[in-house]
This record gives structure tokens, sequence and C-alpha cells, in this order.
């Protein structure tokens, strides 16, 4: 889909509180915001909310509003994340940002696609022990950490949202 508006946002949690709240989800999950909000969190809620709190360090060319051409890739079967990585490649695509992939996840629901599970691959989270994670968003609100490795096979019923490698518009 071409000219999707992306809006960057700070964070992670800042991303979702808005990417999850603006589109029609059954009941979005409580260990979102319970992990969120902090109330009475278990060890693990503690340790998604300080990942998800990390500030976003990438720059987008300045920009924090700018448009792309993004995907919603299915996977057919398990893939090697290398293996994927070069085929992303050869079409002249990479992973979505987390920023990206939550702005795209509305005009997906808006045009009637439903997602199971979508694998943020674009944005790489790590714990204090360099522990590497990418982010796995399910239909209900869920969110999952799951560990990340060069390694790792994707499984068949992840969805990857991926960007168009577009040419910058040189100006006269």
């Amino acid at each position: 889909m071409k000219s999707v508006r992306i809006v960057r946002h700070r964070t992670i949690a800042d991303a979702l509180m808005v990417g999850l709240s603006k589109h029609p989800l059954d009941g979005l999950s409580n260990r979102i915001f319970s992990a969120l909000h902090l109330n009475k969190p278990t060890v693990a809620e503690q340790e998604l909310a300080e990942m998800l709190y990390q500030p976003l360090w990438r720059e987008y060319e300045g920009e924090t509003v700018y448009e792309r051409t993004l995907a919603l890739i299915s996977l057919d079967m398990e893939i090697g994340v290398h293996e994927f990585y070069q085929e992303l490649v050869k079409n002249d695509c990479y992973p979505a940002s987390f920023s990206e992939g939550m702005s795209y996840l509305p005009v997906l629901v808006a045009s009637d696609v439903m997602i199971d599970a979508v694998l943020h691959l674009g944005t790489s989270l790590r714990d204090e022990k360099w522990m590497e994670y990418r982010l796995l968003t399910r239909e209900k609100g869920n969110v999952e950490l799951i560990h990340f490795y060069p390694a790792m096979k994707l499984k068949s019923y992840y969805r990857t949202i991926v960007v168009k490698e577009e040419k910058k518009q040189v100006k006269n």
C-alpha cells in the first residue's frame, strides 16, 4: 500500500497506546495496560514495561510524520531470519520499525485485513544482560517478547510488516 502516513513515536509504549486504541480490537489486553500503568505488576510485566518505555533511537530523516509504501508479509512455511532478510533485500524492502508497523495496522483493519500475530522485526529490544528480543503483537492486544537469535526460524503464523526502500526525492 503506497503513501501510508507514518507517525514516529518516542517509545514502543506510546505507539501501542495510540495504535491499539484507535482501531476496533475486542477488549485490549489487561496485560498491556497493567504493564504500562504498573498496577501491581509481576516481574515479567515489570520487565516488559521497562522495555516498552525505552526510547526509540532511530532517526527518520529528522521527520516525525512521513509517508512510505508498506506491505504485510505472510509466511507459507518456517524460514530462517537470515534467509528472510535476503528475500527482503532482493525485493528492495526492509522490516518496518515499530512506529511504521503501528501506523499501518489501523489501515489494515480499515481494509478488513485480520491479523492474528505480527512479529515486529524492525525494532530491536535488549534487556540489561544484552539479550535481544523482538515484540510480537496479537489481535486481542496481547504483547509478547520473543527471544531473537540470528539463527532463529520465523514461524509460519507470523506476519511481518515491511517497508519498500524508496529513493529520496532530490529537490532542485
